[in-house]
């Protein structure tokens, strides 16, 4: 069989298989005219546009990134975006319980002062949320 070829370049057969995919399906072709360097044989690339002419922009592209207001290196869960490169105020990782202080985080070591003295009794605990009552962290202790 001879080499398949568009713009006197042979193609792969993944790309042979991706064209008859497309054809298949109708969308064979370029899909916009408007920008040569988007048609089904290209790579997609993480710009905001349909560059394979698959219907999806960017896919396999982005990443999620999770919203760290207070700076301390843990996002908020429930904030997440998902985007080519890491945004201003962002960050990859999750489990921020209290995103308004960076005191308190997963890495956050507890103290406990059970008799309420103001130092510790040598029991210490790392937790997101506070333990209790009668457990502090090392600034609010003496």
């Amino acid at each position: 069989m001879d080499d398949i070829r568009i713009y006197n370049r042979a193609l792969s057969a993944t790309e042979v298989q991706k064209m008859y995919t497309l054809t298949d399906k109708a969308q064979a072709g370029d899909c916009t005219d408007a920008n040569g360097a988007v048609h089904p044989l290209a790579a997609e690339v993480c710009d905001g546009i349909d560059n394979d002419c698959d219907g999806v922009t960017d896919e396999g592209m982005t990443s999620t990134y999770y919203e760290d207001s207070d700076g301390d290196g843990y996002g908020n869960a429930s904030a997440p975006t998902s985007t080519c490169s890491l945004p201003v105020g962002y960050v990859t990782t999750t489990g921020d319980c209290l995103d308004t202080d960076a005191r308190v985080n997963p890495t956050t070591v507890w103290y406990s002062d059970d008799d309420a003295d103001g130092f510790s009794d040598g029991v210490v605990q790392t937790a997101c949320t506070d333990p209790g009552a009668t457990w502090y962290q090392s600034y609010q202790l003496i």
